[in-house]
């Protein structure tokens, strides 16, 4: 005859805190939540997107100043900007955002590029920000 192998004996349900049914639990602790010092004030940097921040505008500011401005990169840079404008604001602003008017498709394609050359998120991440934006200032 074969031993059956015994169960382990089973656990009692771990009993829970009274804090977990209190409708305010108690806050974890965040290096936000104390003050900046010069002993700390390394901790308070967001170390992710800090060199990004810092680091694209001074190669833009290097490349400016190191790089002959020719006329045909000047009318780019104009024209960029203004595309790239008509874009946000009349596509993410405008027709996603506040649904101020309807576009054919054609226009609506051109509005997807012309928003995306200036790099301020998707039309989806753009939009909802600006929903919120409004439902908290207006």
């Amino acid at each position: 005859m074969v031993a059956q192998p015994k169960s382990p004996p089973s656990k009692p349900a771990a009993v829970l805190p009274d804090l977990y049914y209190l409708k305010e639990r108690p806050k974890k602790w965040n290096i936000r939540d104390d003050p900046i010092t010069w002993s700390n004030w390394y901790k308070h940097i967001d170390w992710l997107h800090t060199p990004l921040l810092i680091g694209i505008p001074s190669l833009g500011l290097y490349g400016a100043f190191t790089t002959p401005l020719t006329t045909y990169t000047a009318i780019w840079a104009i024209i960029y900007y203004f595309v790239t404008g008509l874009g946000i604001t009349a596509g993410y602003h405008r027709l996603w955002a506040h649904r101020a008017y309807k576009a054919s498709r054609p226009f609506e394609i051109f509005l997807i590029f012309a928003s995306s050359g200036a790099v301020e998120g998707s039309i989806r991440w753009w939009v909802r920000n600006h929903r919120a934006h409004h439902r908290y200032t207006d």
